[in-house]
């Protein structure tokens, strides 16, 4: 991940608060507004829900059992986009290395409907 541009070297050094994705999302949005603004283009506000507002998640901080998991009504995420097919997520709510490849971040976070109950599609 070197070879990268990242936006936010280390997790500590943005501003979290728990249960507030939307604005931690702001305020990462914010921060590179003001010291990146060139890679803003490059940048995406990621908004996840479905019609029963109920998603589960997993690797999640606030999730329970071995994987983690937890259901939200919604999550909020911040994406930036590196290069052709690479983009980075940075989830401050997330068990994962921050920031995750998008590939790794959607394997691990979220499960085919498949292996969902209706209600969680």
């Amino acid at each position: 991940m070197t070879q990268d541009f990242i936006l936010f070297p280390k997790i500590g050094e943005c501003s979290y608060v728990s249960c507030y994705c939307e604005e931690n999302v702001w305020k990462l949005c914010e921060q590179v507004k003001k010291n990146n603004p060139g890679e803003l283009p490059k940048c995406y506000s990621v908004f996840v829900s479905n019609a029963g507002r109920t998603v589960p998640l997993w690797r999640q901080k606030a999730g329970r059992g071995d994987d983690k998991v937890v259901i939200w009504d919604y999550h909020v995420f911040f994406m930036h986009c590196v290069g052709p097919n690479r983009c980075l997520v940075y989830d401050l709510d997330t068990t994962l290395p921050f920031p995750t490849y998008f590939h790794k971040y959607v394997t691990e976070t979220f499960r085919s409907d498949l292996a969902l109950r209706p209600e969680h599609h």
